[in-house]
């Protein structure tokens, strides 16, 4: 997405359409034409928009969008399918352009209704099915005043892209840019561009030089030649027999192409870990190794330490039997309580304030009428409070059960409360016959509310968290599989012991660390197995030892140390890369040092995977706009198998990052 002045310049969008639409206008073509298109997207719709080709002449070699108005004398105004809209320039002429997934393209008015898009399998055969703009009993309405503009027309296609666009093949897109590349360096060409034509150059280079083509006969009973595995549809079946192919011409080969037709057009998205996971595998180390990193490889730097004794590791490895997340999200959680214990300072996380409301204000109290709890029950949820003393006055408000609250008066039955700040009535006392919510009856059978008690403790403004809830499921929901997990204490409570460094002692208080970690996996929408839950919960008597292992590795990791960076996060600006960002958050940074805690089984994905990981945080790192922090190591501090693996970096420069983001964000 183009955030900044000057133009990504991509050449051709990576669809054809498969509709009677006439949509060449704006780069798009029809799946069974022919097409070949002589420039840019971005010309192209200047070129549509009304702009002579004399101007157009002017700006052929050039992408910087204030120049381009000042040269022809006019304002270009850029909409992105975000929302995002950004204006250019003066002049009489005024072009409004839009950008969706790497095409620029004019946007005018259409003959075409949004109804008669969103349907169009539906609504392709009838009469002026364009016109179309709703169904009513069975009929539909016609007009001519609901057409759209060709930003939402495109992006109506874009929603239904698996019925109405087809994705072009890789080698049929590469053949394209190459005509275009053609074109636009026979008429001036920038630097950017040099560099794409380089680099498509550089791979045929290797595959000539090889003399390796289609017709390459394959060992094996799996395919004959290149060709034959060029067309086979079971991808699992290609990636798996080039992954056990002996080193040689045919593997270089195969691994460009596999990677450059699987894996160089997969459309990376989520945070840094989602996008690391689409290419965790040894074709894609060795294509990043060589495309990205000068061909060096990282694992060869790698020096590797015990750190743990066989105590704590078996410990661990009990805490991580019991669930695996749960345990390294505390591991994590406990190290970086330790460094701000070590170092003086406050302990916060980012996830811990989202989940447990920085706003939240804790107020305690010996026993007394004022405090009340609503007590764990299985006969009713939550208690309705009453704007008015009355069962049919409205719900203002509900009291979640474990939640405590203030008395401001009692009237009759009626008891007037502050909880949350909200302020109405609750019954302290109800029908002997039931807990119902909605019985009137004769005050003098009327007893007092066993679900409301007096108590002590505290009471939190926000609302006391005794619970956490499953949010995202996978597959239908029933009642059945819902998932909750109670806590025993307050969960604010906690996190204010775990955020006091100066009071509290790491050792002392591991059930309040753990229970803020469980904020990680919540911060997901996941909630953790009640019985693991507590299974893990009476274990913590025995981590002593581990505590004190790990203490004695965080005061060697931040001795003689000026600059600690605790769960950075990463996904802001970055320097040189306009429009780039990939969320993320790091463990630890100390001075040029990176470190990812892990809790992890060791395998050579596994390795691949940290690697990729550690070298895109180091890459956010460097040209992330607040840090700009050199990495020289990296570092895996293991603490399920013991072990520390530190890999030496400092060979990289600058340009290996950019380019390694550039290709965790296509």
């Amino acid at each position: 997405m183009p955030h900044g002045k000057v133009i990504k310049q991509e050449l051709l969008f990576r669809y054809t359409h498969n509709t009677v639409l006439d949509l060449s206008a704006y780069g798009i073509y029809k799946t069974d034409e022919k097409f070949s298109p002589s420039e840019p997207s971005f010309i192209l719709a200047l070129r549509n928009g009304g702009l002579s080709d004399d101007k157009i002449r002017k700006i052929h070699n050039i992408y910087n969008l204030p120049t381009i108005c000042d040269l022809i004398k006019a304002q270009i105004n850029i909409k992105t399918v975000d929302g995002g809209r950004r204006s250019f320039g003066e002049g009489d002429e005024i072009f409004h352009i839009g950008y969706i997934e790497g095409l620029y393209f004019i946007i005018d008015s259409t003959k075409y209704s949004s109804f008669s898009i969103k349907h169009y399998a539906d609504l392709k055969d009838e009469p002026n099915f364009n016109n179309i703009y709703a169904s009513k009993r069975g009929h539909y309405l016609r007009d001519d005043k609901h057409y759209i503009d060709s930003f939402a027309l495109i992006k109506h296609l874009l929603v239904q892209n698996t019925s109405l666009l087809t994705e072009i093949p890789i080698e049929t897109y590469n053949n394209i840019n190459r005509q275009i590349m053609d074109f636009i360096h026979n008429s001036g060409v920038n630097k950017e561009f040099v560099c794409t034509e380089k680099k498509l150059y550089m791979i045929d280079k290797v595959h000539s030089l090889t003399s390796v083509n289609d017709e390459t006969p394959l060992v094996g009973n799996s395919f004959n030649n290149i060709c034959e595995l060029k067309l086979c549809t079971d991808k699992k079946k290609v990636i798996l027999f080039i992954s056990h192919l002996k080193p040689g011409p045919i593997k270089d080969y195969l691994d460009n192409w596999i990677y450059d037709t699987y894996y160089a057009t997969k459309r990376l998205r989520g945070n840094l870990t989602d996008r690391i996971k689409e290419i965790n595998n040894g074709i894609c180390y060795k294509q990043i190794m060589r495309r990205c990193f000068s061909e060096f490889d990282v694992k060869k730097n790698m020096s590797s330490h015990t750190i743990l004794e066989n105590g704590a590791v078996e410990f661990v490895k009990e805490l991580h039997g019991i669930c695996s997340s749960m345990c390294g999200s505390f591991i994590d959680y406990l190290i970086r309580r330790i460094i701000c214990e070590l170092t003086g300072r406050p302990f916060s996380d980012r996830r811990s304030d989202r989940i447990l409301s920085p706003d939240n204000t804790i107020t305690y109290h010996e026993e007394s009428d004022n405090i009340w709890t609503y007590l764990k029950n299985n006969d009713i949820g939550c208690w309705h409070i009453k704007a008015e003393p009355k069962l049919s006055s409205a719900t203002v408000g509900e009291i979640k059960q474990r939640d405590a609250f203030l008395a401001l008066e009692k009237k009759d039955e009626w008891m007037k409360i502050n909880y949350n700040n909200i302020v109405g009535w609750v019954r302290w006392q109800i029908p002997a016959t039931g807990p119902s919510l909605t019985i009137e009856c004769d005050k003098a059978t009327m007893i007092e509310n066993k679900y409301l008690q007096q108590s002590a403790g505290h009471v939190c403004s926000v609302g006391c968290k005794y619970y956490i809830e499953q949010l995202v499921y996978f597959g239908p929901i029933t009642a059945e599989n819902i998932k909750s997990c109670v806590l025993p204490t307050c969960q604010h409570i906690s996190y204010n012991k775990v955020k006091d460094t100066e009071k509290y002692q790491s050792k002392d208080i591991l059930y309040d660390i753990f229970l803020v970690s469980l904020c990680h996996t919540e911060s997901f929408g996941f909630c953790p197995n009640q019985n693991s839950f507590d299974t893990f919960v009476s274990l913590l008597a025995r981590a002593d030892d581990l505590v004190e292992c790990l203490k004695e590795i965080c005061k060697t990791l931040i001795k003689d140390k000026t600059n600690i960076i605790l769960n950075p996060a990463l996904g802001g600006p970055l320097n040189g890369l306009t429009g780039v960002s990939i969320p993320s958050d790091a463990d630890l940074v100390i001075d040029d040092t990176i470190i990812d805690i892990k809790c992890t089984k060791t395998s050579k994905a596994v390795d691949y995977y940290e690697i990729l990981q550690l070298l895109g945080y180091s890459g956010l790192l460097i040209l992330n706009k607040k840090y700009q922090q050199k990495i020289n190591k990296m570092m895996i501090l293991n603490i399920l198998d013991g072990s520390c693996k530190i890999y030496n970096v400092g060979y990289l420069e600058k340009h290996n990052y950019v380019k390694y983001i550039k290709l965790l964000n296509p």
